[in-house]
């Protein structure tokens, strides 16, 4: 696996403002969410594959992601580890 760090970009924090009030409810892709974090599509289609990513679906040729997972999963495993290493 990459050594990449998924980040929350400027877009991305606003995409989860916006969108709180319907964020059990919003989707975004594959290709989407690794543009929103910085990262590789492959960095989250091998987290998807091992199952170590947040929860999806797949419906339109397209893997996607409610908003409300992904920054479940981001909380989780990205930025508590993120805070491990600064404390």
């Amino acid at each position: 696996m990459t050594d990449e760090i998924p980040r929350v970009t400027m877009t991305f924090f606003n995409v989860m403002v916006i969108a709180h009030d319907v964020r059990e409810k919003a989707l975004i892709n594959q290709g989407a969410l690794s543009k929103l974090t910085v990262t590789s599509k492959e960095y989250w289609e091998e987290l998807r594959v091992t199952g170590r990513g947040p929860k999806y679906s797949e419906g339109l040729g397209h893997v996607w992601y409610r908003l409300a997972d992904v920054q479940d999963w981001l909380e989780e495993n990205i930025f508590k580890d993120l805070e491990a290493h600064d404390g």
